[in-house]
């Protein structure tokens, strides 16, 4: 990072908005910007703070400050040059030194030289008799020449570095720095053992192995891997001699290791078979990491049909890990683990109807870094399995089953369930009269006690539904009930000489197809359901006896009671209006009848008394008598 203030002789407004800091084009996020108080002649002071400028130790770093782009410039763009302070050496990590086969040469690499400074900065001194100074490469690297069983004083050494402080190069620099180590090259290899090891990588099917000598060892192109007394070809071998220590770690990383997670790799390190051994072939075994049981194909499944056995396949599951390892588990306790047979199946037995949390384990396997004993542990792992039964509908018998609408029935469950529901389902060929009937049962009963208040004439398709939350309903096997229509029941007729004219009704709602009047078993359609009259005239004669009856069709047909009659004569024959009018025209006569009639009493019995008297009188006059018997 950096701190800079640069003056200028103007007033700046709402720098912020107005100015940026740019490099190759792009405004700077990391840098900010800030006015501070100005002195003397100064009429704007801006100081600007950079952080986190990566890659630039002991580098320069040019950037602009202008405008930003769409608004009026204030300034000109102007390019500065900061050169940021170097690292110090001593943060360096240790030198990798690799000799040659002869022990007369070595290659030193300098690790993370590039983010001290520039290399053209960078010297290297071999040893401190030694006055010539050498390049550093810009690869980090110097070569110096050496013999076994020596020891030299190396220099690294960082030359001073011009410092530009904004416009130019200010008369300073930051001045020389050195580091100086004491290395020893050690005697070579013969026939020596490792003396420690350590696994740096590891994965599945890759391992990088460190093994350490207490020697100096220099050819890796002698050296192999070898299993079965084979050389194995994705070995590869690399050397690093440490001189501070005096040893050689030899760096095997083999890849491509197939059908081995979570198994032992055992192999041999020596020389080749050709070449006169540095080092004594020893075997070493490491533990590759095993596959996670999360890798593997989801796992689904199989219930067979009657829901009392699910086939569990772990696809691939020797793959993960040796099959010694896996395990399954058919509940979530810790009892009932049982081994997991080679082909990767296990079943367990269920129960409709219920959620069921099964697991794939592979067990804690030893961790070998390196040595034949075990050093640590790949923790146990688990893969839940997690599925449902179905559920089954409930059984019962089917004798008790008649077209009566009051059911009880003891039904059998395969499955657990919440609670019943007996369903009646009206027949779709019939219309909104005939509604769908559902009784819900208290929960967990068995005992289904139902009353259907069902429509006459409507035909029900019937099941009981097994209801569980979270479950889809299951139906049991149906069952029809028909409801049989009322009975019509005739309430008047009038037999005329060419026609018959019927009423009827029925004592109920119920759901009818269709009416026939039949006379003499000849039958006629009523073609509206609603009616509940009809003029019968198919070939009715005068004067001729009918019997006849009314049909009701539906889900059965169903017939009123038969009537007999005769039509009336041709002479006879009153229109039903008529007769009507008549039958009004006797009930009012007759009262006058009777109030005529009685007139006609009264008058005569006062004639009678009249006659009583005037004999009466002439009885009680004789002589008056006498005389008009004489005359």
């Amino acid at each position: 990072m950096f701190k800079c203030q640069i003056v200028y002789d103007c007033e700046l407004k709402n720098h912020t908005n107005t100015l940026a800091i740019f490099k190759d084009g792009e405004i700077v996020s990391q840098c900010t910007m800030r006015k501070v108080a100005a002195t003397g002649k100064e009429k704007t002071k801006l100081e600007i703070t950079c952080n986190l400028i990566t890659g630039y130790a002991g580098k320069d770093w040019k950037f602009v400050l202008g405008s930003k782009s769409g608004v009026n410039p204030t300034i000109g763009n102007e390019t500065f040059i900061i050169t940021l302070d170097p690292l110090l050496l001593t943060k360096l990590p240790s030198f990798d030194i690799t000799l040659d086969e002869e022990i007369t040469s070595a290659s030193i690499f300098i690790p993370d030289c590039s983010h001290i400074s520039e290399t053209k900065y960078l010297n290297f001194q071999c040893s401190s008799d030694d006055d010539v100074k050498k390049l550093v490469t810009d690869a980090c690297q110097v070569t110096c020449p050496v013999k076994s069983d020596s020891t030299y004083n190396i220099s690294l050494i960082r030359l001073p570095i011009p410092i530009y402080n904004g416009k130019e190069i200010v008369n300073a620099t930051f001045s020389e720095e050195r580091r100086r180590e004491t290395i020893r090259i050690g005697k070579p290899c013969h026939n020596a053992h490792s003396t420690a090891m350590r696994i740096m990588n590891r994965t599945s099917s890759i391992f990088t192995l460190n093994i350490s000598y207490n020697c100096l060892m220099t050819n890796s192109a002698k050296l192999a891997v070898f299993k079965d007394d084979n050389i194995v070809t994705q070995c590869k071998i690399g050397l690093t001699y440490l001189p501070k220590i005096e040893k050689t770690n030899v760096l095997v990383t083999c890849a491509n290791i197939i059908n081995h997670a979570g198994q032992k790799w055992t192999f041999s390190f020596g020389g080749m078979n050709d070449h006169k051994t540095n080092v004594v072939n020893e075997t070493f075994t490491v533990s590759l990491e095993p596959f996670s049981l999360r890798s593997l194909p989801k796992v689904q499944p199989t219930v067979d049909e009657n829901i009392t056995l699910a086939t569990i396949v772990v696809e691939g599951c020797n793959g993960v890990a040796e099959i010694a390892h896996l395990y399954f588990q058919c509940g979530l306790g810790v009892t009932g683990r049982q081994s997991l047979p080679e082909n990767c199946t296990f079943t367990c037995s269920v129960q409709p109807a219920v959620n069921y949390h099964v697991q794939v384990i592979r067990s804690s396997i030893p961790k070998h870094d390196g040595a034949q004993t075990p050093n640590g542990i790949f923790p146990e792992e688990a893969l839940p399995i997690t599925f449902s039964t179905t559920l089954k509908p409930v059984l019962y018998k089917r004798a008790w089953l008649s077209n009566n609408t009051d059911i009880s029935v003891e039904v059998i469950p395969q499955s657990d369930f919440n609670h019943i529901e007996s369903v009646c389902q009206a027949n779709h060929t019939q219309p909104s009269v005939c509604m769908d009937m559902k009784i819900t049962h208290s929960q967990c009963t068995t005992t289904l006690i139902s009353t259907f208040n069902g429509i006459p004439g409507c035909d029900y398709r019937c099941f009981f539904s097994t209801i569980k939350e979270d479950y889809i309903d299951v139906h049991s096997e149906e069952y029809t009930m028909s409801i049989p229509p009322p009975k019509p029941i005739i309430t008047s007729t009038i037999w005329a000489d060419h026609y018959i004219f019927v009423e009827w009704t029925i004592d109920e709602p119920a759901y009818v197809d269709q009416f026939l009047v039949v006379v003499n078993n000849k039958s006629m359609i009523v073609s509206d359901r609603d009616a509940r009259s009809f003029n019968y005239t198919n070939n009715i004669l005068p004067n001729q006896e009918y019997y006849l009856h009314v049909e009701l069709m539906s889900n059965q047909i169903i017939s009123s009671n038969t009537i007999y009659d005769k039509t009336a004569n041709v002479a006879c024959q009153l229109d039903p209006r008529e007769k009507k009018d008549r039958s009004l025209l006797w009930l009012i006569s007759i009262p006058i009848a009777i109030i005529f009639l009685l007139g006609v009493g009264c008058i005569v019995w006062k004639r009678k008394t009249l006659q009583k008297r005037q004999s009466t009188s002439r009885k009680s006059r004789p002589g008056d008598s006498q005389a008009k018997d004489t005359e």
